[in-house]
């Protein structure tokens, strides 16, 4: 996509932003959560690198990053790849058995 462009080097790097914040900076689990081979880890760096869009990863990990311009997100946070429990509605005898003790 971004080759074809239809992504800018903007809209790589905010996503990279949203996955580093869920992985804690760390790009190994960023290709997890892409849904990426991890022995495609040199090659995406290498992408990265050769057009000017990696990310510094101290922020990320409660380290200093290098100054600049505050970020400003334009997208909701990313979910967490952790699975959570499903939320699940009464059953149609439970909400009877509640409304007959009120």
């Amino acid at each position: 996509m971004f080759l074809a462009r239809d992504l800018t080097r903007h809209d790589l790097r905010e996503l990279l932003h949203r996955g580093l914040t869920t992985t804690a900076g760390n790009y190994r689990a960023l290709l997890r959560l892409f849904g990426m081979p991890d022995e495609d880890y040199k090659r995406f760096l290498n992408f990265l690198a050769a057009h000017q869009c990696s990310v510094d990863v101290r922020a990320y990990r409660g380290g200093t990053a290098l100054p600049g311009k505050s970020r400003v997100l334009a997208l909701p946070p990313l979910k967490s790849a952790l699975p959570s429990a499903p939320e699940t509605a009464p059953r149609h005898d439970e909400q009877q058995e509640s409304s007959t003790l009120l």
